[in-house]
């Protein structure tokens, strides 16, 4: 796997136009083959982004609560990235509330984050959610529209993040990262997902379903 990234400047900010590729020599072939798996435009801007405040988003309440112990009996994701401590509905909204005291997300701990992957993962696991209480199905990552990260989440280990999962018309989601004083730090717009063939167990579902669909 290469990343390639051309860098040029647009007034003054600084742009880089990327793709993610994958390399392997088949059988029988001299020469490696060569797939485009991702490709995506960074911009790093010179002036920080005012942030934008969202009303504060409430707790479960008398809500059926989904736990993380019944999403990761379907998920797949290992301790670190099991990042969804409960979900619940409010209105036509997902709600996801992020897990604290997760393992290290890399090794050493120590070195510093930019991107923040575990809030954008959170924001991938709440959307998902939607596909499979109303579709039976689990989706993953395909494409989004724009990503923006518009503050680093605090690094308080009390704080409280949610994920706020909003379907729109041509079955994409947007989703925003909002900390428990309503400031919007991460927002994906127009992300998509791609749907594996298998159908999920009903069982494994049916949890799911009462506390997310009613």
């Amino acid at each position: 796997m290469t990343v390639h990234a051309n860098f040029y400047t647009d007034s003054e900010d600084i742009l880089a136009e990327c793709r993610l590729l994958g390399s392997r020599t088949l059988h029988g072939q001299s020469e490696p083959e060569i797939t485009t798996h991702f490709t995506g435009r960074v911009r790093l801007v010179t002036t920080r982004p005012s942030i934008p405040k969202e009303k504060l988003v409430p707790g479960a309440g008398d809500a059926i609560k989904v736990t993380g112990d019944q999403i990761y009996k379907i998920y797949f994701h290992g301790p670190a990235y099991q990042v969804i401590e409960g979900a619940w509905k409010d209105g036509d909204q997902i709600i996801g509330q992020f897990a604290q005291k997760l393992p290290p997300n890399h090794d050493p701990a120590e070195l510093p984050l930019l991107a923040s992957p575990r809030y954008l993962e959170m924001c991938f696991q709440s959307a998902s959610l939607k596909g499979l209480v109303f579709q039976s199905q689990l989706g993953l990552p395909d494409s989004f529209r724009q990503f923006r990260l518009l503050a680093a989440p605090d690094k308080d280990p009390n704080a409280t993040f949610f994920a706020v999962v909003t379907s729109n018309p041509d079955d994409s989601y947007d989703v925003k990262i909002v900390d428990g004083k309503g400031n919007i730090c991460l927002v994906l717009q127009g992300y998509r997902t791609m749907s594996l063939p298998d159908p999920v167990p009903a069982d494994l579902l049916e949890p799911l379903k009462k506390g997310l669909k009613a």
